[in-house]
């Protein structure tokens, strides 16, 4: 999750080096309410509040909607 603390530049290499270890990342962003989803070899996806997070191959089944994430 972002918080006000978080360097722009820092999160994207944060991003980076997980994607080059083979992790899929999530990034939330709380002030925009988007999912960033990450994996690697793959463009980015946003999802907003009216899309549902996959969990694609790595957590078969797992279905979770934006708006969830963002209570209020």
């Amino acid at each position: 999750m972002l918080s006000p603390s978080d360097d722009p530049g820092d999160l994207r290499i944060k991003v980076t080096n997980y994607l080059a270890a083979g992790t899929v990342v999530w990034v939330v962003d709380p002030d925009k309410k988007v999912v960033e989803i990450h994996a690697p070899g793959k463009r980015a996806d946003r999802l907003g509040m009216k899309e549902t997070i996959s969990g694609g191959d790595v957590l078969p089944g797992f279905a979770l909607a934006v708006k969830e994430v963002f209570p209020g």
